[in-house]
């Protein structure tokens, strides 16, 4: 049907009024919307004047020292009364931060042309704008009834650089070199912005919440880089210049690039992504620790649409599929599709776009590639992780031995008289030297023998660094330690599988002493899966494997050199003494390293 179009009629005051109840604003939220403004004021006087050189803001907060009840952000632009009613007193047009040029244009971060606004409205008692331009000081605001238009006799009302400062209670001595001498000059102006008495209480007016608020805000992020704002708390410079947190970068995993497709399909649907200046891309940047905490705000996906960032998601309010790993992410989506004219996805408070389909396929798009780059994180860590564990291990496997060795020497010259030789367990082992040879109790720090050989070293090299009848044994844990016997003498371990018996020797391995902890049998895998190798639990079944090698040494030695008759009263009665002064005489650093988890 033709339609004769009418202009739309709306009770303006009561649209204002409902819409206001409803804005969920918060005091960082705000004086970022401030921030933005100035920002933007930059960009359209060096767009449309002489620029200026700079980009400074200062933010001011007034109250008692932790909290605040005023706030203010200045730039050095001004503005002049037409500025006013062209662009500040207009409600809901989205042309107000462009001052009337195109967006593609002009690289400003404003959107619906009232968060600023409505942040003046709602959140303090009283507020204003005090501007001064070309010798014209003005001031609009709203009243304590949420009233609002130009306080009386002050609609572009002339006046020199000193009175219209003096009006605004700015002071010199905050002001930076460059803005003073511009403003000396008369090349261009100042604007305040403030709020008289905010409401809220706790955290929200703390000035030290808001300030780490605003280092972690997605849309902050990218403007602190390019604009210098200097923050002061009463009388006190609080800060020099406001600089974004952000997280360090993993140092090994690569920030992930994924272009957007120029079409996504969904529920029989298909949407169009592409534009005339590009079509998108989504940007992963991989922490080097997970993001919890403090860092927890940085676990997001921020959406730069034309220009600035239009929303925020928290990376686990994502549909993802792949849950570890994702703790480490920090993606920015690129879409200039999401605001575009007559079809934006962009809603009033920049928080998260308009549900809609299109807005989903987008969404499960980017949750699917996140899930991707969170699988190669997850896989990555696992690998750390098992690389750690292992040289724990390792590091466990060695301390042991150098007191599993220190004890076995002991043992053989204070109650047997010497090492003796004689068969080995699966094999012809050698002994070790003579009884008289020996030098008696060892160093507790040393764990080396007679020789002045470090035991560890005679297991630990190539294949030809191992002497055969070594004297006293070596555990080692298969899948994790080097194979001292190895023909190829490049460090690889002996692979084990779950057939082997859980302490396991080669014949070669019996003249060399060295015995292997099999990691593949059923129980210690068990250990693993359930616990991992940091469990103090797999360390205790370490440091028992390690004390049944002793005993079964110091029981070979006993049969070869005292001739003990193996009955099993026998038998069981040594199995006891020993087993009870190896753990009893435990170094205190084993005993801490098996404990720590």
């Amino acid at each position: 049907m033709a339609i004769q179009p009418e202009p739309y009629e709306v009770a303006a005051e009561d649209a204002v009024e409902l819409i206001g109840r409803s804005f969920n604003f918060t005091h960082h939220k705000g004086i970022i919307e401030w921030i933005k403004n100035s920002w933007d004021a930059y960009q359209r006087r060096h767009e449309t004047e002489s620029p200026l050189g700079f980009t400074h803001a200062i933010l001011e907060f007034a109250g008692s020292r932790k909290s605040f009840r005023g706030v203010r952000v200045i730039d050095f632009c001004g503005m002049s009364p037409d500025d006013i009613d062209r662009a500040f007193k207009r409600w809901f047009d989205m042309q107000a931060s462009t001052g009337g040029m195109s967006h593609e244009k002009l690289a400003v971060l404003g959107g619906h042309g009232n968060g600023g606004k409505f942040y003046m409205r709602q959140m303090f008692s009283e507020s204003r704008i005090t501007t001064w331009l070309n010798g014209q000081l003005s001031q609009f605001g709203f009243d304590t009834e949420r009233r609002y238009g130009w306080v009386e006799g002050r609609r572009g009302r002339a006046c020199e650089l000193s009175e219209a400062m003096s009006t605004a209670c700015l002071k010199y001595d905050r002001i930076p070199d460059e803005a003073l001498i511009s403003l000396e000059r008369g090349e261009t102006g100042f604007t305040v912005v403030e709020g008289l008495r905010a409401k809220g209480a706790g955290v929200q007016t703390q000035t030290g919440n808001v300030l780490e608020w605003l280092r972690r805000s997605p849309q902050m992020l990218p403007l602190l880089p390019q604009m210098s704002v200097s923050v002061w708390h009463n009388d006190d410079l609080r800060l020099k210049r406001l600089l974004p947190e952000s997280p360090r970068l993993h140092p090994d995993i690569k920030t992930a690039h994924v272009c957007l497709p120029r079409v996504l399909e969904s529920d029989d649907q298909a949407f169009v992504f592409a534009m005339d200046d590009g079509i998108g891309k989504l940007k992963v940047k991989i922490a080097d620790q997970a993001l919890s905490g403090r860092l927890r705000a940085f676990n997001r996906m921020d959406v730069v649409g034309r220009v600035a960032v239009v929303a925020s998601y928290p990376i686990n309010t994502l549909p993802l599929r792949q849950i570890e790993g994702s703790e480490f992410l920090m993606a920015t989506l690129f879409c200039p599709a999401v605001e575009v004219e007559g079809e934006s996805l962009v809603e009033n408070e920049r928080e998260n776009l308009i549900q809609s389909p299109k807005t989903s396929a987008l969404l499960s798009w980017a949750a699917d590639e996140l899930g991707s780059v969170a699988r190669s994180v997850a896989a990555y860590n696992a690998k750390e992780r098992r690389e750690l564990q292992a040289a724990a291990t390792a590091r466990l496997t060695r301390m042991i031995n150098r007191y599993a060795q220190r004890f076995l020497r002991n043992f053989y010259t204070e109650i047997t008289g010497g090492p003796g030789t004689g068969t080995g367990f699966g094999g012809t082992g050698g002994g070790g030297g003579e009884s008289g040879r020996e030098r008696g109790k060892g160093s507790s720090g040393s764990g080396k023998n007679d020789s002045g050989d470090d035991p560890l070293e005679n297991g630990g090299g190539r294949g030809d660094q191992v002497r055969r009848g070594s004297r006293y044994p070596q555990v080692l844990v298969a899948g994790i330690d080097a194979d001292p016997l190895s023909e190829y003498g490049d460090g690889r371990t002996l692979p084990l599988g779950e057939r082997y018996p859980t302490l396991y020797q080669r014949p070669a391995d019996v003249d060399a002493r060295i015995y292997w902890i099999n990691t593949e049998a059923a129980y210690p895998r068990l250990l693993l899966e359930q616990f991992g190798d940091t469990s103090p639990i797999w360390k205790t079944y370490v440091l028992i494997r390690h004390r049944d090698v002793v005993v079964k040494e110091a029981l070979r030695h006993l049969t070869d050199s005292e001739g003990l008759d193996l009955t099993a009263e026998n038998v069981n009665n040594r199995m006891d003494e020993l087993t009870d002064e190896f753990l009893n005489s435990l170094d205190q650093a084993i005993a801490d390293a098996v404990f720590e988890s």
